[in-house]
């Protein structure tokens, strides 16, 4: 059973209960680098309770000699999230130190995210003495083997190398199980990976997988996987290189997790955002037509009102002239800010004339309100944009400028929108006082959240630029056609 079908708790457990019966020294660690667990045989071996070794305890039982090199090693693999093979000495419940190999791989949790570690360690200090105990011990090292493969199944994880050199491809059990595949076949050459996903994964891949041979970059991107009965399903793909004692590269590696659940989820939660969304558009054009139609005509009523009695009363005193001339005034200045906020709730340029048109009208309309200036920068945008694309671009520079106006202190904005062939891109920039980008991605502010929900119904994406007195940029891309598979429920 996969993580995600069942809870954290139920999955370590699961875990544990299968360490506690083999003959292997197993541990477990969280993300802090600090060991969580350890098994039976673990406590038997170093003859020391589980309260003195969670921790960083058991490196006390590590020989001084071989602590910082396993220490470095150990700690590589953590902050790479890569399998990690290493030996040591470890001292026996009776005092003599033992040589262990130790056999080790990341775990994810449902959601993606890193969970910590999982090590088998066999004692292959017999390995020297015969063959009789390497033999001994190479099947112990096809238990550990085993063990993390059924680590591998319950974290849905599946685990491949690629050699640059020869193009050959390792798949890992579970990762034939992910793609539909026969086991007993070679795996997929890394050429012919173009059949395992949709043809946006596979080009995304591509541009990865070059950018990592070329740059050395490890990537993680989300893919769609195209199993050999069909079945779509979605994973998350990570790689990283490998390179020899020289520092050249000479391959890849990394993992493939299905994440094909928690997809479902986020779509599920998506389409909710979008009726709440809609349900928001349609009650702002019900309050944009009050506006207009009720408190607008009587603001107009109002000011005829005010002048009707200027005519019919010529001697009123000029005291009383003055007052009737600051309230038509009072009344034109309502009447202005309430077209203005009509026109912000539901752009009626926006349905008649097209994107371009209404966001050049609010920019205008934004800068004389506001006393600031806005340079609207349009370049090859399409004549026909998806009224949804329109939409949603022209509310996000609505929130953008609005959050600049109260946040960055700045006088002056500029806003491109720009066709490239296949999406519109849209840029806000201020030269203010900027802001701290990830405090507050963390924070999820309503009009952030806004701006990235919008975008993600219509297959676009939202990156914001920011540093302290460095001015911000908003760039919001949207897609003109979005293509979509089935996805399979596992």
């Amino acid at each position: 059973m996969k993580v995600g079908t069942r809870s954290r708790r139920d999955t370590d457990e699961q875990i544990r209960l299968v360490a506690d019966s083999l003959p292997l020294l197993v541990w477990m660690s969280g993300p802090d680098k600090r060991r969580t667990y350890f098994n039976k045989g673990w406590l038997d071996f170093t003859g020391r309770a589980l309260e003195a070794e969670i921790g960083d305890g058991w490196a006390d039982g590590v020989h001084a000699a071989d602590l910082q090199p396993c220490m470095d090693i150990y700690t590589r693999a953590f902050d790479h999230r890569e399998p990690l093979l290493m030996q040591y000495r470890l001292r026996r419940h009776d005092g003599e130190y033992r040589s262990v190999l130790d056999n080790a791989a990341p775990l994810f949790d449902a959601s993606g995210s890193f969970a910590g570690y999982i090590g088998a360690c066999v004692d292959v200090t017999e390995l020297r003495r015969g063959d009789a105990e390497r033999k001994q011990s190479e099947e112990s090292l096809r238990r550990t083997e085993m063990e993390l493969k059924e680590a591998q199944r319950l974290a849905g994880v599946g685990s491949w190398q690629w050699d640059r050199a020869t193009g050959t491809v390792v798949w890992s059990e579970q990762l034939y199980h992910l793609a539909g595949r026969d086991p007993r076949l070679p795996a997929v050459s890394y050429e012919d990976h173009g059949q395992l996903y949709s043809r946006d994964s596979w080009n995304r891949l591509q541009r990865a997988v070059k950018k990592a041979l070329t740059t050395g970059a490890p990537y993680e991107i989300v893919m769609e996987m195209i199993s050999a009965d069909g079945t779509h399903r979605w994973v998350m793909a990570r790689g990283e290189t490998q390179r020899d004692s020289a520092g050249h590269v000479t391959g890849l590696r990394g993992t493939v997790q299905d994440i094909t659940e928690r997809k479902l989820g986020e779509e599920a939660l998506s389409r909710m955002n979008g009726r709440l969304i809609e349900a928001q558009e349609v009650e702002r054009a019900r309050i944009a037509r009050d506006l207009h139609d009720d408190i607008g005509q009587r603001l107009a009523m109002l000011a005829m009102t005010l002048d009707e009695v200027k005519r019919l009363q010529p001697d009123l005193s000029a005291v009383v002239v003055d007052s009737l001339v600051a309230l038509q005034k009072q009344a034109a200045e309502i009447t202005a800010d309430v077209q203005a906020l009509s026109h912000e709730l539901h752009s009626p340029r926006l349905l008649h004339l097209g994107v371009v048109a209404a966001m050049r009208g609010f920019c205008r309309e934004l800068s004389g309100q506001k006393n600031v200036g806005i340079q609207f920068l349009p370049q090859n945008v399409p004549e026909t944009v998806p009224p949804d694309v329109s939409l949603c671009l022209f509310r996000v520079l609505q929130e953008a400028l609005h959050n600049g106006l109260r946040h960055s202190q700045a006088r002056q904005f500029e806003v491109h929108l720009r066709g490239s062939g296949d999406a519109v891109h849209l840029k806000v920039r201020d030269e203010g006082v900027g802001f701290d980008v990830d405090a507050a991605s963390r924070a999820l502010g309503l009009g952030l959240t806004s701006m990235k929900e919008r975008l993600k119904l219509v297959g676009g994406e939202l990156v914001i630029e920011s540093q302290s007195k460095r001015g911000t940029t908003v760039l919001a891309r949207a897609p003109l056609r979005r293509s979509q598979g089935p996805i399979a429920r596992s």
